[in-house]
C-alpha cells in the first residue's frame, strides 16, 4: 500500500466512504418527513453541523488532545477518542442526520493527529472485543436464510453488477490518469469490495421500512460476496504485475 497504486486505492476508498456518508445524510433527511418549516429548520441545523464538523476536525480535536496530554491518566487518549465519537454521533442524530455521519467525521479528525497510529492500536483492542461483534450481530439478526435459494439468481446478478460497476469505472478512471493496464486493474480490484458503509445503508433501509427482510438479506449477502471476491481480484492482478 506504499506504492502509488496502493495510495490511490486508499484515497479513493476514503473518498467513497465520505460520498456515501453525505448521501446517507441526504437520504435520512429526505425520509424523515414533517412540515416544510420543520424541514427548513432541520436543513439549517445540518448545514451548521457540517460547519461545526470542519472546525472540530481543524481546531477542536487537536486542541482537546493537546489539553488532555497534560494529564497522566490510564488510556486517556483512547477513552477521549471514544467519547468524542459517541458525542458526535448523538449530536448528528439530534439534528436529524444518521449517527454514522457524526462518528465518521469525528474519526476522520482524530485520524489526522500525530498519535493516530497509536490510538488505532489502542482502540482496536477493545473494539474487536466489544463494538465490532455487536455491529455484525445487529447486521446478522434480521437475515432470512430460509429463502436464499429462491433468491440465488438475484444474488448472482446483483453480485456481478456490484463488481462490474466498481471494477470498470475505477479501471477507466485509472487509465485516464495514465496508470498502465495492470495497475489500473489493481485499482479496480481494490475498489470492488462493498464494506461496512454499504451494510449500514442497507440496515438503515430496513429500519426505515424501505426494503423487506428478504431484500435486506439478499443485499447483505451481495456485500459479503464482493468483500470475498476483492482479495482474489487483487491476488490475480498482483501475480500479473510480478510476471
Amino acid at each position: 500500500m506504499k506504492s502509488d497504486t496502493g495510495a490511490v486505492i486508499l484515497d479513493a476508498a476514503v473518498a467513497d466512504d465520505i460520498l456515501a456518508v453525505l448521501l446517507l445524510s441526504f437520504f435520512v433527511s429526505s425520509t424523515s418527513g414533517g412540515q416544510n418549516q420543520n424541514l427548513l429548520l432541520e436543513f439549517g441545523l445540518q448545514v451548521l453541523f457540517f460547519i461545526f464538523l470542519y472546525f472540530l476536525i481543524k481546531y477542536l480535536i487537536p486542541g482537546i488532545f493537546r489539553f488532555v496530554s497534560k494529564f497522566d491518566y490510564f488510556e486517556k487518549n483512547s477513552f477521549l477518542a471514544v467519547i468524542i465519537c459517541f458525542s458526535m454521533a448523538i449530536l448528528a442524530d439530534k439534528v436529524g442526520m444518521s449517527a454514522v455521519i457524526g462518528s465518521f467525521f469525528a474519526g476522520l479528525g482524530i485520524g489526522q493527529l500525530k498519535i493516530a497510529d497509536k490510538l488505532t492500536h489502542e482502540v482496536a483492542q477493545f473494539s474487536y472485543l466489544f463494538f465490532i461483534p455487536i455491529f455484525f450481530a445487529s447486521i446478522a439478526l434480521p437475515l432470512q436464510l430460509d429463502g436464499m435459494l429462491k433468491n440465488l439468481p438475484l444474488i448472482v446478478l446483483f453480485t456481478v453488477l456490484a463488481v462490474l460497476t466498481k471494477l470498470i469505472p475505477s479501471y477507466l478512471v485509472a487509465r485516464g490518469f495514465e496508470f498502465n493496464r495492470r495497475n489500473a486493474l489493481t485499482i479496480g480490484g481494490g475498489m470492488v469490495s462493498r464494506g461496512e458503509m454499504a451494510l449500514i445503508i442497507v440496515q438503515l433501509g430496513l429500519s426505515q421500512s424501505l426494503i423487506s427482510k428478504a431484500t435486506y438479506s439478499t443485499l447483505v449477502i451481495v456485500v459479503i460476496l464482493t468483500t470475498l471476491i476483492a482479495p482474489f481480484l487483487l491476488k490475480i492482478t498482483f501475480k500479473e504485475n510480478k510476471n
